[in-house]
């Protein structure tokens, strides 16, 4: 009987793995393409390897669906094709960031303390810079009295990282007017809780982060 259940257990595995897949291609927002392959079976649900691709057609992201889940690894290149973030979504483990500079000092809360403190990686979106930065350019309005009035200038928000990557306590540190001050928190609130913290020694810790929204008009 227990060789009867692995033996079954296997079949299904490997008809799993061998259902029929139909290749997609699709346009979405701004020129951008993604490439996938869904069940022919059922057509809603992603399974096998993706790829979207910049509306100049360079490589934004890859990766692999299982049954509609993100698994493996996936991998963010940054304008210039170069690799700059891998995340194993099988793992749950950032296994590569290249945040351009090295790790650093910075604020982090640790037993409800605030400290600044010397971290073995800064924080990171899951997804990449560019695809966070691609959340906010799809979201982000330009309040029609700002508009009017010729309002622009950069805001930066605040928020803090906890150690399971939600984004917390948000609130803007330097404004440039009151309705884009409001519209640069709502855009931010818009970005996924898929964060990875700073880590110290190895473990997880809350971590501060500031990011910029710049409004500009013409």
């Amino acid at each position: 009987m227990k060789y009867t259940l692995i033996i079954v257990c296997l079949i299904f595995a490997v008809n799993l793995n061998a259902q029929k897949l139909k290749n997609i291609s699709q346009k979405v927002d701004d020129g951008y393409t993604e490439k996938y392959t869904v069940l022919k079976s059922d057509k809603s649900v992603r399974h096998g390897e993706f790829a979207l691709y910049d509306s100049n057609k360079n490589l934004f992201m890859k990766g692999y669906y299982q049954q509609n889940e993100k698994d493996s690894v996936w991998t963010s290149y940054t304008w210039n094709g170069e690799v700059i973030q891998k995340y194993n979504y099988t793992t749950n483990k950032l296994e590569y960031f290249n945040s351009g500079d090295e790790a650093d000092s910075q604020y982090v809360h640790i037993d409800s303390v605030r400290i600044n403190a010397k971290v073995d990686s800064p924080p990171a979106f899951i997804s990449g810079e560019r695809a966070m930065a691609l959340v906010i350019q799809r979201n982000v309005v330009y309040p029609p009295s700002a508009v009017e009035n010729g309002e622009v200038g950069m805001v930066y928000v605040y928020f803090e990282i906890t150690v399971d990557g939600k984004a917390v306590n948000h609130k803007v540190v330097k404004g440039a007017s009151e309705v884009l001050d409001k519209e640069a928190i709502r855009v931010i609130k818009k970005i996924p809780d898929e964060w990875v913290p700073s880590y110290i020694d190895g473990k997880p810790v809350h971590t501060e982060f500031v990011m910029p929204v710049n409004f500009r008009l013409g």
